[in-house]
């Protein structure tokens, strides 16, 4: 892959290098510093010379990918005592697991930094045959009670952790990054994206009933977006930012995958080809918590 230089400059053997061979690796941790406006040689000169009992494989910064520990040893980038990473994985983070950390805040350019970590974490998968979806966990995934990386970093700068790893994804298939990271629809937007964005909140059981999918983002969008929020947990203000759209895209998916049981079956698809899931007849959409509707509706149409 042809992309950014990497800077290999190892720290010296000692509490947060200890020399020990790495398995695999089997998959990749991703991480922020959580030290704000600190850059990639700073992190890197911090374990070299005070060598806590902790480290990580690669800094990144808006000008720097840095390596400071060999790929094929092991860095101390995450607490022993957990279970996430046996149960994902088989073994622990620490001893099969490349850690890369993101430098972020103060001086430092995010969008240049974010593009040297997505591109450098694809050069990882590519490397070593991870799949991106599978293999790249966030630290707050491995250990949730007392770690919020790396979606400190990205969320402060409008980025989820799925449109990362989607970024990854389309890295590795010569895509480059799909967006700017603060992107957003809200009212006034008109286009190709918004007309997406109102067949995709069809799709998901939203109500459109007097525009449907015109491609303009005016008030019933808005209200369809809020509704969509709420119903999802999610900040409720009528914008379709990141978060919004990876939510939107988290349920059409599980909505692809739901499989009806033998008795609703018949139900199932005669929904289907009605277009009452798919958004293709908006009036009637409807949502999983609404089947027992579809199961009326059957009966009333095949009476």
């Amino acid at each position: 892959m042809m992309g950014y230089e990497i800077t290999k400059n190892y720290i010296q053997y000692g509490n947060a290098r200890s020399g020990q061979k790495l398995v695999g690796p089997l998959f990749i941790t991703a991480h922020d510093t959580g030290n704000s406006g600190s850059s990639a040689h700073g992190n890197r000169n911090y374990f070299n010379s005070q060598q806590p009992s902790a480290s990580a494989h690669t800094f990144i910064d808006d000008n720097y990918i840095l390596e400071i520990v060999p790929l094929d040893e092991k860095a101390w980038h995450v607490i022993y005592d957990i279970a996430t990473d046996n149960q994902r994985y088989g073994d622990d983070a620490n001893d099969a697991a490349i850690g890369v950390e993101l430098c972020y805040g103060g001086s430092i350019n995010f969008n240049e930094a974010y593009k040297r970590y997505v591109w450098y974490v694809a050069y990882l998968c590519d490397k070593y045959k991870l799949n991106p979806s599978k293999d790249i966990v966030g630290h707050s995934t491995l250990d949730p009670g007392r770690k919020t990386d790396p979606e400190n970093a990205l969320n402060q700068n409008g980025v989820s952790f799925r449109q990362f790893i989607r970024d990854v994804e389309r890295e590795l298939n010569g895509q480059g990054i799909a967006s700017s990271t603060m992107e957003l629809l809200e009212k006034g937007d008109a286009g190709s994206k918004v007309e997406q964005l109102q067949e995709d909140l069809m799709k998901a059981g939203e109500q459109l009933p007097r525009y449907g999918a015109d491609g303009d983002y005016g008030s019933e969008t808005v209200e369809a977006v809020k509704a969509f929020q709420s119903r999802h947990g999610l900040k409720v203000d009528g914008i379709a930012g990141p978060n919004t759209l990876d939510k939107l895209e988290e349920a059409l998916t599980e909505m692809a995958e739901q499989k009806p049981n033998d008795s609703h079956k018949e139900a199932w698809e005669w929904a289907q080809e009605k277009g009452y899931f798919n958004g293709s007849n908006p009036r009637k959409s409807i949502t999983r918590e609404q089947f027992a509707t579809v199961l009326k509706r059957y009966d009333d149409d095949t009476k």
